[in-house]
């Protein structure tokens, strides 16, 4: 048995392991598209009947208006089909979404002092946000390099183990007597 080719062996059958590893390992992405469900009327601050079905990530966007009021001082309020209402911050409901519990008609306002300016007409509009999610293997090239990897490290350890060391036989020399 030779250890030195044994050993290189081994080490290439983990090396090939490990980029197989790193060859499987997945990578989520997920996309959100914007998509205009309803836009309210010029000026107005509430937008009703809209259609949402249970589950539907959703937002309240606005155009124009109050461009001199601070977006944290907006409240948008939701109104479900049953009436019950929460209340977020605009903000807080721009970064998160809004999450429809239940199918029907919804009713959306948005309030703050000062949100109507003549100047510049408001345009509310709510968005639902479809989401897609596709999960790639950005090294997936290393997958061949593992497996011949493992392949070459299966033959080299058989190899390692089958080989002996071959004795050397060395000639005895007779000593000269002078």
């Amino acid at each position: 048995m030779r250890l030195g080719v044994l050993a290189i062996g081994i080490i290439l059958l983990i090396a090939g392991l490990s980029f197989i590893s790193v060859a499987r390992t997945p990578t989520t992405i997920t996309e959100k598209y914007p998509q205009i469900i309803k836009t309210g009327e010029r000026d107005s601050t509430e937008i009703t009947d809209i259609p949402i079905n249970k589950g539907d990530k959703f937002i309240v966007t606005y155009s124009g208006g109050g461009q001199y009021i601070s977006q944290e001082d907006i409240i948008v309020s939701v109104y479900d089909p049953f009436g019950n209402e929460t209340h977020l911050s605009y903000m807080t409901e721009r970064e998160n979404g809004i999450i429809a519990n239940y199918t029907g008609l919804y009713k959306v306002q948005l309030g703050a002092p000062g949100i109507i300016d003549p100047s510049r007409p408001l345009i509310l509009t709510v968005q639902k946000i479809i989401e897609h999610t596709d999960v790639e293997y950005p090294n997936s090239n290393l997958l061949p390099l593992g497996y011949s990897m493992i392949f070459i490290g299966a033959g080299v350890t058989v190899l390692g183990a089958k080989i002996s060391k071959r004795k050397t036989a060395r000639s005895k020399s007779k000593k000269h007597k002078r």
